[in-house]
Order: structure tokens, then sequence, then C-alpha cells
């Protein structure tokens, strides 16, 4: 996990390609990549009616169709998790969430669409995190058309920070580092955990 531009994909991308042998299975854990093409369509069926005038005019309707997306994602991601853990759990392999649950894990992340009831305070914990920091500015830099402010990923990165002291396993390595050099931090945490376990 990380904020934008902090490596993820490029991360998981190499340990796709270099570690074929660990046949690590890696989910993508972002709303706009469903694992089930029909919730996804729903889901952004749900956005489209939001925005309609009459859905704005009473609140309790578009809290309602709010409510119903967020539960739509909340199965997808959930779903995924448990593909992604039945896999690792029979001992075919590693399974790499990327882009894990995280942003309003405990409700911490601020959202102003959603702020009355982020059901993400209700998933899982991974059994380990790796948290890929980067600096907001950087951020901007690196992901140019993302259309954030450098205040909200100021936020975005201030929870992440909070959430390193709150949860356990959770590795925290420097997105500004070489690549292989956050690559072999990564597989000795990795390493760790299966130790740990």
């Amino acid at each position: 996990v990380g904020n934008d531009g902090s490596g993820k994909s490029l991360t998981t991308s190499y340990i796709r390609k270099n570690f074929s042998k660990m046949d690590p299975l890696i989910i993508d854990m972002k709303a706009s990549k469903p694992y089930i093409i029909s919730l996804g369509k729903f889901r952004i069926f749900l956005k489209k009616l939001r925005k309609k005038k009459i859905f704005s005019k009473f609140k309790i309707l578009f809290k309602l169709i709010s409510l119903i997306g967020q539960l739509v994602e909340f199965l997808d991601k959930y779903i995924k998790y448990r593909i992604g853990m039945a896999w690792a759990d029979s001992g075919q392999g590693l399974t790499i969430f990327e882009r894990y649950t995280t942003d309003r894990l405990r409700g911490e992340f601020p959202n102003k669409k959603n702020k009355w009831l982020p059901l993400e305070q209700f998933f899982p914990f991974p059994d380990g995190l790796i948290y890929i920091d980067v600096m907001p500015k950087i951020s901007i830099k690196r992901k140019p058309n993302d259309d954030h402010t450098l205040e909200e990923l100021k936020n975005k990165r201030q929870n992440y920070l909070s959430l390193l002291d709150e949860l356990n396993n959770i590795k925290k390595i420097n997105g500004s580092n070489k690549l292989l050099k956050n690559i072999q931090i990564i597989k000795n945490y990795i390493f760790f955990i299966k130790i740990k376990k």
C-alpha cells in the first residue's frame, strides 16, 4: 500500500515477472478492477444515478445509494480477499494484495462523500502490510493527471503513518529507494512473516 506514485504497481509488476518460482498470486484490490464484472458495472450505474438532481435533493435517497455502492465495492473486495487467502492457506503460494483496503481501515481517512459509514473499518487485517512511503509533492509530480490536491495527499499519508502505530506486522519502506533495494527489503520481510507464523 501507499500514496499515489509510491511504486505499488511497479513493485508488484517486478515481482510477477521475476519471481515466478514463488508462484505468487497478485490481486489488485482497486475498485476500478472488480473481480465480478457485473458488480463493477452495477457500481458505475449507482455512481451515475447518484449524480441525478432528484437524488441530490433527497439526502436519504442519496445516502442509501451511497451505502449500496459501498456494499457492492466491499463485497467485491471481500471476494478477492477470500480467494487470495484460500490460495495462501492451501499452500499453493504467496498472495500479494496490491492496494489492500487501508484508506479507511478503521475510519481514519476523511472522505466527505461517505464519512458517515466507512465500511472498510470492518475489513479483515492482512497477515502483513508493506507501506511504501512517498512525500505528497513527489506523488503529485509522478501522477500529475490524477487530480489529487496536495492537502488530500498529505492527509492520506498522515493516515498511513498513524496506521503504522496501530497495526502489527507493518513494514515501512522508502518509495525514493531504488526498486531492487525495496525488492530485497520486501523479500526479507515476507520471509520474516513466514518464520513468525
